[in-house]
């Protein structure tokens, strides 16, 4: 039987599920957490491209190669 439900699974490290357990709030879903962080980081890289987003896709560097 196929769902209907309009959702999707991704895999995830085991540390990178931890990473994501620490800093959402307590009970909130990952879908909320998730959206909220994705909302975050293109409001702060908007900012920095001149006319927003790049038209070809969003385009990012680790926060281990800023360091």
């Amino acid at each position: 039987m196929e769902s209907t439900s309009p959702r999707s699974t991704i895999g995830l490290r085991r540390s990178t599920k931890a990473k994501l357990d620490r800093s959402r709030a307590p009970g909130q879903c990952y879908d909320g957490f998730l959206c909220q962080l994705v909302d975050m980081w293109e409001e702060v890289h908007a900012s920095r491209e001149p006319g927003g987003l790049r038209p070809e896709g969003m385009q990012y560097q680790s926060i281990r190669n800023n360091r």
